[in-house]
């Protein structure tokens, strides 16, 4: 027994050995080995969304960072975004949890992306900045009424003899996507992100910034931006490049695309190379200064498997004390939220239900919309009467989307969004057949010509409920009501068939209708849809998607 006790230590011994090896190996050296360079190695992540320990994860940035302090002297850690959103978690501790992890891993710097904004400023400024180990900057971000940043616009960095600024930039565009955030109990604007003037008040923010940090003594300019690169052209990091002068490196997230370096032509004729990081830590930035002969490098390191252990084990800790919390009661209801009957069979996509009320008076309260809409097969189990659990939300609704807010006028929106589950405010429930077209076009046309007339025709388009088909019907408008008789004849005239194969995803109902009715030589502008449905068609699920087509487009 004694020698079976012995090995068995011994065993013990050599896995726990074993297992401190990757952190171990990555310990600065601090012996006689060969001695560190002078240049400074900076590595970036950006739009972790939340997710810090998937794909590389904070805890694969931080056994990175390790490796690098045994060659390079200086190294940093840095964030450009959107990290404190987009997972349960993320978003049941406000970020907090993001923030925690992140400052296990070591980050030192970080800038203000939509996902930090997305709990409103308040919890930003007092929550997560106090939170984060880390410091935010951003150059654009400031108060209206004094034109001050928020945070500081940069923060520059000796590593020996050599200064570095790095200058924060968020994006002009958050302002629309969080309109309410960034309002005055008066409806006035108490922030600005220098959204301006085509971009001009942006450049300027982002010059004035550089100036300033050039005059402290900076002799590299790094921009950390959180800016897409799909909006507004004037905001995208390949603009301010060519808009700004004194920029060395630039490197941005936000736009989904991981990039090793282009170089782009500063407005001072010089080269600044623009590098992105790509989302979810799938990738680790690598920007290479060096010291000796100021010249700027980048490199993504797409594989990497090892871990700090530290960092692990603080993440792990992390993840089950906040999901601890998910257990916890935040409120109560003491009605049944239902998305089924008593029975079991779903009604959300049949009728008005209290959990679907739910849903959208929280994406209104969340996003300060004037309307809401939820998509019915988002809702996917009932929440029993009594206490309320994070939990329970997320079993009711599971999906973690994002809201997307848009702005549109009355009357768009009364005739292009009818079908998205809320039908006639007067009797809510889904669009389901020609007689509720009818009705509702009478109702809520404002003028005579929008009205219903002679020849028109509606068509269904109905997916099955295997999701392998399509099943279409028409009908045309003839004295008064929806005439059913020919709808073979009608679809074939549309360049569609009574039942059609599921198309791969991603797949869009109305692209496919208006292409098809393009072909047929249907201007684009004269295209209207009663129902103006953009998910894929895959993800429908039962959901009636109802095109409105006006024959007379086609005479």
């Amino acid at each position: 027994m004694k020698r079976k006790s012995k090995l068995l230590t011994v065993l013990i011994a050599v896995c726990i050995t074993a297992a401190l090896i990757p952190s171990a190996s990555f310990a600065a050296d601090t012996g006689a080995s060969a001695a560190l360079d002078e240049d400074v190695a900076i590595l970036f992540s950006g739009d972790i969304n939340g997710s810090v320990d998937a794909n590389i994860g904070v805890a694969g940035m931080a056994a990175y960072a390790n490796e690098m302090k045994t060659k390079h002297r200086y190294v940093e850690m840095v964030d450009i975004g959107n990290a404190a959103s987009g997972t349960v978690l993320a978003s049941t501790s406000k970020g907090e949890y993001v923030a925690e992890a992140m400052n296990a891993a070591g980050y030192s710097i970080a800038v203000p992306g939509a996902g930090e904004f997305s709990y409103g400023v308040t919890q930003l400024v007092s929550g997560l900045a106090k939170t984060a180990d880390y410091q935010y900057i951003s150059c654009n971000f400031k108060y209206a009424a004094t034109d001050e940043t928020v945070f500081k616009p940069y923060k520059i960095v000796s590593y020996g003899d050599t200064k570095v600024a790095y200058v924060g930039i968020s994006d002009p565009d958050i302002m629309v996507q969080y309109e309410s955030f960034f309002k005055n109990s008066d409806g006035s604007y108490a922030y600005s992100f220098c959204d301006g003037n085509g971009g001009k008040d942006l450049y300027g923010a982002v010059q004035t910034a550089i100036d300033k940090a050039k005059a402290e003594g900076a002799q590299y300019i790094i921009a950390l931006g959180n800016l897409r690169d799909t909006e507004n052209a004037a905001f995208t990091a390949k603009s301010i490049i060519e808009n700004t002068g004194g920029i060395n490196a630039f490197i941005n997230s936000n736009s989904g695309k991981a990039s090793s370096g282009e170089q782009i032509k500063t407005a001072d004729g010089m080269y600044a190379l623009l590098a992105s990081p790509g989302e979810g830590i799938k990738s680790i930035g690598v920007l290479t200064l060096s010291t000796a002969g100021k010249t700027v490098s980048s490199q993504l390191i797409n594989v990497y498997k090892l871990k700090d252990i530290k960092t692990k084990d603080a993440v792990d800790q992390l993840t089950k004390e906040y999901s601890t919390d998910l257990k916890e009661a935040f409120a109560t209801t003491s009605s049944r939220l239902a998305a089924t009957d008593t029975s079991g069979v779903r009604i959300v996509e049949n009728s008005e239900t209290n959990l679907g009320d739910l849903a959208a008076d929280a994406y209104r309260a969340v996003t300060g919309a004037d309307i809401a809409f939820v998509e019915a097969s988002e809702l996917k189990a009932d929440i029993a009467v009594g206490g309320m659990s994070y939990n329970d939300v997320i079993r009711a609704l599971p999906g973690n989307k994002n809201i997307s807010v848009v702005k549109v006028s009355g009357f768009d929106l009364i005739r292009k969004k009818v079908g998205l589950g809320s039908g006639d405010e007067d009797s809510p429930k889904r669009i389901s057949s020609f007689p509720d077209i009818k009705a509702y076009v009478d109702k809520h046309s404002p003028e005579a010509e929008d009205k219903l007339q002679e020849g028109d025709i509606a068509v269904f388009r109905i997916p099955s409920e295997d999701g392998t088909s399509i099943e279409s019907r028409a009908a045309v408008f003839t004295n008064g009501q929806f005439i059913e008789d020919n709808s073979y004849d009608l679809l074939e005239s549309l360049g569609m068939s009574p039942i059609e194969a599921m198309p791969e995803k991603p797949f869009n109902v109305y692209d496919d209708i208006r292409d098809k009715l393009i072909k047929l030589g249907v201007p684009e502008q004269e295209i209207a849809f009663i129902h103006d449905y953009d998910t894929a068609l895959g993800e429908a699920g039962f959901c009636y998607i109802v095109t409105f087509i006006s024959n007379r487009l086609m005479e």
